[in-house]
């Protein structure tokens, strides 16, 4: 396995530890512990944080792929990929906000609070989404190594 290839592994990996503890804190949450909740959405966010440096490091030192090598289904899958994660990082980052609002004013019932949770759920939703989209983008890596 090369080095791109080790890198995009340990990043779905990453990715599915995020996700899980999105719907940890979700699950915290339904249950009224709001510390338990803050606690694994920001672990979720610093693992999202983690990876966007790791990514920058990867460009820096080994470059991006070759795109020109992919095959159209390949490519339609990347961008899908791509859309669904700028989704959950947008969705994510107006959660965090809205929910700080909300526990700044001490208000569960706010405006705030409400669309916090939606976008919080849109954000694990995309999370998901981005998931299986990842694990077919590097099933397509892995094919083209043959």
């Amino acid at each position: 396995m090369n080095t791109t290839l080790s890198f995009w592994t340990a990043s779905l990996l990453l990715l599915a530890v995020a996700i899980a503890m999105g719907f940890a804190g979700w699950r915290h949450i339904r249950y009224g512990r709001v510390e338990e909740h803050r606690r694994r959405m920001r672990a979720a966010m610093w693992l999202v944080v983690a990876f966007l440096v790791a990514y920058l490091a990867k460009v820096a030192f080994l470059g991006r792929e070759n795109l020109a090598l992919w095959d159209s289904r390949s490519l339609w899958i990347l961008r899908l990929h791509e859309t669904v994660i700028s989704v959950m990082l947008l969705a994510g980052g107006v959660a965090r906000w809205l929910g700080q609002k909300a526990a700044d004013r001490d208000c569960l019932g706010s405006p705030a609070n409400r669309w916090h949770r939606w976008f919080g759920r849109l954000a694990l939703v995309a999370g998901l989404c981005g998931l299986a989209t990842a694990a077919l983008v590097l099933l397509g890596m892995y094919a083209r190594t043959r």
